[in-house]
């Protein structure tokens, strides 16, 4: 993070994979086995909210994993998608928690 991208700060994301399965049906399914699943994060400081985190950048990383790259994505059903479940549902899909770094 810090490293030519002095504006970053990392976060460690750890979730559900199985619930986060159940409200984003990924072709060909989750990239990870199991249900507690770990991984780090860097993203803007000041620019990417929790909240946005949570609800948009989280699936849409397992997405890119699943499709190949942002290019293989439709972003616009995407955000649909996470607008959708953020008004329906009480907390976001696997239930990510973000614990900060530096």
């Amino acid at each position: 993070c810090s490293t030519g991208f002095y504006e970053g700060r990392y976060v460690e994301v750890r979730l559900d994979a199985v619930d986060l399965g159940r409200h984003w049906p990924i072709e060909g399914g989750l990239p990870w086995s199991g249900h507690e699943v770990t991984f780090g994060l860097c993203i803007p400081r000041g620019k990417c909210k929790d909240f946005a985190v949570q609800w948009l950048l989280v699936p849409l990383l397992v997405v890119y994993l699943r499709r190949g790259g942002p290019d293989f994505v439709n972003h616009e059903e995407i955000f649909r998608h996470a607008e959708t479940l953020a008004a329906t549902l009480s907390r976001p899909p696997g239930d990510p928690q973000l614990l900060q770094g530096t």
